[in-house]
């Protein structure tokens, strides 16, 4: 499956959600992430082909990609810089932010 990042248009800071489908109408008509819209037109839907066959990744995996492509996490307790950390400093925070 291709792989399409979902996000809504002004609101960058709210981020985005990497969804998986077979084209691009598809891909928009799965909106069931947590990305709230005013506006149906403001719904944004683009290839992000690095992401591909990823769909049965687990959420570390997916994660731990995510950060490699220079994501960032809002979360409580600050995620390491990708340049600046290992891969098992990266598994640390992921373990304690998400363990809840």
């Amino acid at each position: 499956m291709k792989a399409y990042y979902l996000s809504v248009e002004g609101r960058d800071d709210d981020g985005g959600a990497v969804v998986f489908a077979k084209n691009y109408k598809e891909a928009i008509n799965e909106w069931d992430c947590d990305l709230e819209y005013e506006n149906w037109i403001d719904r944004r839907c683009h290839r992000v082909p690095e992401f591909d066959g990823m769909e049965n990744a687990s959420h570390y995996e997916m994660t731990l990609k995510q950060w490699h492509e220079g994501w960032w996490f809002n979360t409580v307790v600050q995620c390491p810089w990708e340049g600046e950390a290992t891969e098992a400093e990266f598994k640390e925070w992921y373990d304690k932010e998400y363990s809840k």
